[in-house]
């Protein structure tokens, strides 16, 4: 039962979950060096900013009310582990960083149809850790 606890534990330390997630989970580039590593066109920079922009909306408009913060410290600080608020506060997180993670993939597709064959290579090759949990 420790390793678990101590896993919680980790995770409650990630938490809450707010809208502050739009601006850690977004798409991990600065358009200046997407720009020049890809030589971008003005009208792909002004795209490829409009899809960020959605991106970053979707996931602050995200529902977070279901996972409920402190959950997991309140039972180690009363000494009382409550197995369904755990596995529902578990199961909340989940199904928000689900929720985060499509939005991600999503804006990295839709950039990518932005570009042209050569520049997807090259965007592929940038962006290949992201791309690797496929």
């Amino acid at each position: 039962m420790k390793p678990i606890r101590a896993l919680l534990l980790a995770a409650t330390l990630l938490l809450p979950v707010s809208a502050a997630m739009a601006d850690d989970m977004s798409t991990p580039f600065d358009m200046s060096t997407l720009a020049s590593e890809l030589k971008l066109t003005q009208a792909q920079q002004r795209q490829i900013e409009t899809i960020r922009q959605a991106e970053h909306d979707q996931i602050a408009a995200i529902d977070t009310s279901g996972v409920e913060p402190g959950v997991i410290r309140d039972m180690i600080k009363s000494g009382k582990w409550d197995e369904a608020r755990a596995r529902k506060r578990i199961q909340a997180f989940g199904d928000v960083d689900n929720q985060v993670s499509y939005i991600r993939v999503k804006s990295l597709f839709d950039i990518s149809q932005v570009l042209t064959a050569d520049q997807r290579k090259q965007f592929q090759q940038l962006f290949a850790k992201e791309l690797s949990a496929d």
